[in-house]
């Protein structure tokens, strides 16, 4: 049954959510998630912070001025555009 579901793009396979979860983690800016393993107890744990290495006023800022297409800017180019909001000289 879960074979039919996979092949209609209906199911998933245990444990592949994690890639999608650090994408959209990387997306956001936010910390890492932390996984962890406890083998002889067969556990593990999770923890998906959901704390923004981006101030949240220069995120606001940023929007502003670029509009929409922040959205569209890469990971990296969004830490340049923040760094270079933070430190550029006041006027």
């Amino acid at each position: 049954m879960l074979k039919m579901f996979q092949l209609v793009g209906l199911g998933e396979k245990s444990g592949s959510g994690m890639p999608k979860i650090l994408r959209a983690w990387r997306e956001q800016s936010w910390l890492t998630p932390l996984v962890s393993e406890k083998l002889d107890l067969d556990y593990d744990s999770d923890d998906l912070p959901i704390i923004s290495l981006i101030p949240e006023e220069s995120i606001r800022r940023l929007k502003l001025l670029v509009g929409d297409a922040y959205s569209y800017l890469s990971e990296l180019d969004r830490f340049i555009l923040v760094l270079a909001h933070r430190f550029e000289k006041n006027k």
